[in-house]
């Protein structure tokens, strides 16, 4: 099923031919004609039944539309945050693809040509906050998706994304928000020309690049205060710690990859909501949802072929409400993976676990569904839950820091 919102010069849609990536998968795609005909080459993560996008936009706003199909919905018919998130960072990919091919344009290439030479290698690098709101959207509602692109670096870029959703099938009418955030994006094309600037003509062009550079900066100084607390590995999870049932697992394929088998963001950031939710809910031993995404960090990318393990850590309580957990994402060889599995089961034949470089590590806050639910206090009883619990701290301070500066200039 596919629904497209009504955008001035948007032209047509038609659906493109299969085709097939760098591992070999058939995977489909959109194409977006302009008044001209010319084909541009704009999706291959998500297939043309699900998935529709607009054309290029003056104002730099990119709109994506999607349905909430059963398989994105739990046992209550509520849609998954992890599928909200994924959707998150398929818009921000699209509208840094669409910069960048705009911003590369050789009129003289036919259109179709020129979208898969010049638009760069994009990795996702992190999320600075994601914000969820209630109540949740359900199961057939449509989901309508904004993308701003807020800030442009050298070689990164800041993308505002906004959803909203609607019931189709009833006559209710307006949108109602259902997450919000920032998502950095990063060119590893050593090789790649440099993008042209944004135009900061407009005073809400520059008020946004100011907003992006402190927001840099307050980055900066938060990272600063961490490696002043202790080393960078001393945060990290062990996969000793997390309970096995809350271990969320997945072989990579080239599904979940782009043509340069790198997995994509979106697929991260659903293993890491999906394995905090796993552990939140068993520590407040009743069903919980996601409040917000307080801070994402990329390593680097995932790997076909290789086996990611989503391990969660509780970090601390508050308000007898709301808990944070910190996930972080483990890359190994399908070898090590079994070899782990047979470790964290069969304790007592002390073989050596082996651990993989960690790719990513984030930190959710959940809370209870019944809003009369309290949870347990969380007490930190190791110099690492300890350390943890200073972290989030600073996390804390940064962000009021942040929220006052920028609200200094608007």
């Amino acid at each position: 099923m596919i629904s497209v919102q009504s955008m001035p010069a948007i032209g047509y849609l038609k659906e493109a031919p299969a085709r097939r990536g760098a591992a070999g998968s058939v995977r489909q795609g959109l194409y977006s004609a302009s008044s001209t005909d010319h084909f541009t080459h704009i999706a291959t993560k998500a297939p043309a039944s699900r998935v529709v996008f607009g054309q290029i936009q003056p104002e730099q706003t990119k709109y994506l539309n999607q349905i909430i199909l059963p398989d994105d919905t739990d046992e209550n018919g509520l849609a998954k945050m992890g599928t909200i998130l994924g959707v998150l960072d398929t818009a921000g990919v699209f509208a840094i693809r669409d910069h960048c091919s705009l911003s590369l344009r050789d009129e003289t290439m036919p259109a179709i040509e020129h979208s898969h030479h010049k638009i760069p290698h994009i990795v996702t690098a992190g999320v600075n906050r994601v914000v969820f709101t209630n109540p949740p959207a359900q199961k057939f509602d449509l989901l309508m998706t904004e993308a701003t692109l807020k800030h442009q670096g050298e070689r990164s870029f800041e993308v505002e994304v906004a959803i909203n959703y609607i019931d189709p099938l009833k006559t209710e009418t307006g949108k109602r928000p259902i997450a919000k955030g920032f998502l950095t994006y990063a060119i590893v094309d050593k090789d790649h020309p440099p993008i042209p600037p944004l135009d900061l003509s407009q005073p809400q062009a520059r008020k946004n690049h100011e907003a992006g550079e402190i927001r840099n900066q307050i980055r900066k100084q938060e990272n600063r205060k961490f490696q002043a607390l202790a080393e960078p590995d001393a945060f990290r999870v062990n996969i000793r710690e997390t309970a096995p049932s809350t271990v969320v697992s997945l072989k990579t394929s080239a599904r979940e990859a782009n043509r340069f088998n790198n997995v994509f963001g979106g697929t991260t950031l659903e293993l890491l909501y999906k394995a905090g939710e796993k552990a939140a809910t068993r520590y407040a031993k009743v069903p919980v949802y996601g409040v917000r995404l307080d801070r994402m960090t990329f390593i680097k990318p995932g790997t076909v072929g290789k086996v990611l393990k989503a391990c969660p850590v509780m970090v601390r309580t508050w308000n007898q409400r709301q808990m944070e957990l910190q996930v972080d994402l483990i890359e190994m060889t399908p070898l090590q993976a079994l070899w782990s599995t047979i470790n964290r089961f069969l304790p007592w034949l002390r073989l050596p676990l082996p651990q993989g470089p960690t790719i990513a590590t984030g930190f959710l806050v959940f809370e209870p569904q019944d809003p009369k639910l309290k949870v347990p206090e969380f007490i930190p009883r190791t110099p690492k839950e300890t350390l943890r619990w200073k972290a989030a701290e600073l996390r804390d301070e940064a962000q009021k820091a942040e929220e006052l500066a920028i609200a200094a200039i608007q």
